[in-house]
């Protein structure tokens, strides 16, 4: 006679399967998401080297200059995105630290400052403008998150997602709206208001790419300061741009502007003691170029 103990089933165990608690209450169960913030800060990093080489792309094109800034910028952040790859507390470290150098040569760059106080400048206009913000918004969020995961990774915590996370992706995401925003109200590059007169001297401002306004007109015996409103090098020499190549010449009566190398410094040319135009053009730059009409 069977007894009641031999009626019942085996247990799961016996009969092949496994079943977890959740699975016994109908539920599937829940996978780890675990390594969020690293993941972050790897997609992060190789968002800014992207964007980094499409700008030097755009560079490249508009001033026929192979930018060597955006190259050292976009090869820098390949090495932090395969260092976050590796998932290691110590690469993470190293990346932690490269982002957050990446980040500070990101805003000295003259390329940066000039797209951001000139959103629809001739140098790329509002497209450059975007990237550029996109650039800025990856990098800090690269810094932040690959700073996040180092001290998941030294605690032993990098399968959670920390509060702050949400927070930092929120305003990340509210920073590129608000300069998208900021971009499109804009006003227009306007090229009428590069010359002013400093103590009853000519001024005209050069940016990273090129004179704030292509051509002047000066009074016979008057100078010309050329101040720069960034740490882009400048070489000035008589002449002009044709068809992309470079032709130095001093045209008769032009003050000799040969070699004159422009950093941060402000340059002097001049006086223009003949009536006549004369053209400056600056050889690093294709198409940087300045007509001067002296009357």
């Amino acid at each position: 006679m069977l007894k009641t103990q031999d009626l019942k089933e085996p247990p799961a165990e016996a009969s092949g399967t496994h079943e977890t608690q959740e699975t016994k209450k109908g539920r599937k169960p829940r996978e780890k998401k675990g390594f969020v913030v690293a993941r972050t800060a790897f997609w992060a990093s190789l968002v800014t080297a992207l964007m980094c080489v499409v700008i030097a792309v755009i560079v490249k094109v508009l001033s026929g200059i192979l930018s060597p800034q955006l190259v050292f910028l976009a090869a820098s952040s390949v090495i932090a995105t395969l260092l976050l790859a590796i998932r290691n507390r110590w690469t993470a470290l190293v990346a932690t630290l490269l982002n957050a150098y990446l980040f500070y040569f990101i805003w000295t760059e003259p390329f940066v400052t000039s797209s951001l106080s000139n959103p629809k400048g001739p140098n790329g206009g509002l497209g450059h403008f975007y990237g550029v913000v996109l650039v800025i918004c990856a990098s800090i969020l690269a810094v932040v998150c690959s700073l996040g995961a180092t001290v998941q990774y030294f605690r032993g915590t990098s399968r959670q997602t920390p509060r702050w996370y949400p927070v930092v992706i929120g305003i990340v995401i509210g920073m590129y709206l608000a300069g998208m925003h900021l971009g499109d109200v804009a006003l227009p590059y306007s090229t009428t208001t590069g010359l002013t007169i400093t103590n009853g001297v000519a001024t005209l401002h050069v940016e990273a790419n090129g004179f704030l306004q292509s051509s002047i007109t000066l009074p016979k015996g008057d100078k010309l300061v050329l101040v720069s409103d960034s740490s882009e090098k400048h070489r000035f020499y008589n002449g002009i741009w044709q068809n992309g190549t470079p032709i130095i010449q001093q045209e008769p009566g032009a003050p000799l502007v040969n070699g004159v190398v422009m950093t941060t410094n402000n340059v002097t040319i001049g006086p223009f003691n003949t009536a006549g135009t004369f053209h400056i053009f600056c050889t690093l730059h294709k198409g940087m170029e300045l007509t001067i009409t002296v009357q």
